[in-house]
């Protein structure tokens, strides 16, 4: 997976060396975590699937891994972190959450005064159960369709299944503008879609909390 738009973006955002990271949804940290050791070495990894643990132990070995359910375990993180990375899985997942959701009405707990916030955004959401040919996904996507769809309408209060750019830019500076934090910026970076035939429909969205 190509993260070097995203990368670049923080590289010029003059973060110290010793910047602290914290990935919410590691699994093994080679879908993005692994990137961020281009900019610190202080990385934080949360993983709920023990079976991940030992290669996330592997790839940050200089890191703090923890066997937890994120959701949950964020309101008992004392620390404060520069980046707060959530690479969030899509639809319906673990104790009934989805997307990024729930932890992003948490995520203030655990920020930094002056942070970056990374999660995944869907702009088109797919049924894999209708989706022809090869099918790689790392989070049984979508297992759950009208389940998933039903709570974006909630969550968006839009009965439109695909959004736009636009949409969510406004969308989550207001969300973030209505707790109080000022947004001076809001970037998205696009992910090649894993669906041969299927357009780009994830992006991580990365907005700047000062």
């Amino acid at each position: 997976m190509n993260e070097e738009g995203l990368i670049n973006y923080l590289l010029h955002q003059n973060l110290a060396k010793h910047s602290k990271f914290l990935e919410c949804f590691a699994r093994t940290g080679e879908w993005l975590t692994k990137d961020f050791l281009k900019i610190s070495n202080n990385i934080t990894c949360m993983e709920i699937e023990p079976k991940y643990i030992q290669k996330l132990k592997e790839n940050f070995q200089n890191g703090k891994i923890l066997n937890v359910d994120s959701v949950h375990y964020i309101d008992n993180i004392s620390d404060r972190f520069d980046v707060i990375s959530m690479d969030n899985p899509q639809g319906v997942y673990g104790a009934g959450y989805c997307e990024h959701f729930e932890i992003l009405d948490k995520v203030h707990k655990v920020m930094k005064s002056k942070c970056f916030l990374i999660f995944n955004i869907n702009i088109k959401p797919f049924d894999v159960n209708k989706t022809s040919g090869n099918v790689t996904t790392n989070d049984n996507y979508g297992s759950d369709y009208n389940e998933w769809m039903n709570r974006r309408r909630r969550y968006y209060n839009s009965q439109d299944e695909n959004t736009s750019i636009d949409f969510f830019a406004k969308y989550y500076t207001n969300f973030f503008t209505e707790k109080g934090f000022r947004v001076s910026d809001i970037r998205f970076f696009m992910i090649k879609s894993s669906v041969e035939g299927l357009d780009d429909n994830l992006a991580r969205c990365v907005v700047k909390i000062s």
